[in-house]
């Protein structure tokens, strides 16, 4: 049995000859087979409690693209470093071994930013030009986030990064930023800031400015107050996956009336902005969240109903297995049409 093995750069040279368009669409793709509802298995994912991680084991399928399993450990609070440690297999769908294992570390934040990048588009609108950015957060997803809007927008000239404190990684992160700009935008100026998120007035006046807010962190409590958005806004919240969590306040779930999701069961049960505002199964407001893939595919939803139902619009992601096994599986088969990464034999 051959293996092929991709280290955290084969990845990342996989990634370097995939489009914008080409992630976009691999998971649109996605979500258009999970609203369908016929093409895709996602079992529930496995949670393991350890010191350290909550480590989370996800399995996936999706007809015409392929099988992957992941794992993937989040730390328990504190700074970590960039990227969650992870590894997926993709499995050949023939033979039922495992095709390639790869360093799935990046490929986490840049399907989630992905799949936020293509919920933004279709809510605000092809022709729209957001020029101010507010990111909570400074991890992996941030970074991800941020490189994909400042290639989907050539317009984007101010970027403020809010952060718990104004620390290395945090810096580091806007040098990264400053960079991709450069090379998106063709030299386009773009002021970036950092805010420590205890300067209450300075958060408060970025918010009150953004075009688009994205939130990636594991806070409890909200992370800025209704008031500060105005109209029109457009919110992506990224970081919570149990009902303990919130980034966004309930006045600011209310005021959307319709809310954008990735999947509306897995959001109902682990979303806690969506569960505390009582977005659930059991409530009339699950006919509220509209699933990406409905927007994005063939349904009754359209951009303008969801914009026309409050005065701000939302997506939520909490991640499915699904947006995993598509994103590995175009990494794995644009690495064999290059040969990138080596194989082994794996039965010698």
């Amino acid at each position: 049995m051959s293996l092929r093995v991709l280290k955290r750069t084969h990845v990342s040279e996989a990634i370097s000859h995939l489009t914008l368009d080409d992630l976009l669409e691999n998971q649109a793709a996605v979500f258009r087979s999970l609203s369908i509802g016929t093409n895709v298995q996602c079992p529930p994912r496995l949670t393991l409690a350890l010191p350290n991680h909550t480590t989370l084991i996800m399995p996936g399928r999706i007809l015409g693209t392929g099988s992957a399993l992941k794992v993937v450990s989040v730390p328990r609070g504190g700074d970590a470093p960039p990227g969650l440690p992870a590894a997926t297999a993709v499995i050949d769908e023939q033979t039922g071994r495992v095709r390639a294992l790869i360093n799935a570390s990046e490929l986490t934040a840049l399907r989630t930013a992905a799949g936020s990048v293509l919920a933004t588009r279709l809510l605000l609108g092809r022709e729209a030009q957001p020029t101010h950015i507010v990111a909570f957060g400074s991890g992996a997803q941030i970074r991800a986030h941020l490189d994909l809007l400042v290639q989907a927008y050539p317009n984007i000239s101010h970027i403020s990064i809010i952060n718990r404190t104004v620390n290395q990684r945090v810096n580091s992160l806007r040098a990264h930023i400053a960079e991709s700009v450069l090379y998106a935008q063709s030299g386009n100026r773009v002021e970036i800031v950092v805010i420590a998120s205890s300067e209450t007035t300075s958060v408060a006046a970025a918010v009150s400015g953004a075009n688009v807010i994205i939130c990636a962190t594991s806070s409890t409590a909200p992370l800025f107050q209704s008031e500060w958005v105005r109209l029109g806004t457009h919110i992506v919240l990224v970081g919570s996956y149990t009902p303990a969590m919130h980034e966004a306040p309930e006045e600011l779930i209310r005021r959307a009336g319709i809310v954008v999701v990735d999947s509306r069961e897995a959001c109902a049960e682990e979303a806690g902005e969506l569960i505390n505002a009582g977005f659930t199964a059991e409530t009339a407001r699950w006919a509220h969240m509209v699933e990406v893939g409905e927007l994005a595919g063939e349904s009754k939803w359209t951009a303008e109903t969801v914009r026309a139902a409050g005065d701000v619009t939302i997506f939520k992601s909490v991640g499915i297995a699904a947006q995993d096994v598509a994103i590995a599986c175009a990494v794995v088969d644009r690495a064999e049409q290059l040969n990138i990464g080596p194989v082994i034999d794996f039965d010698a």
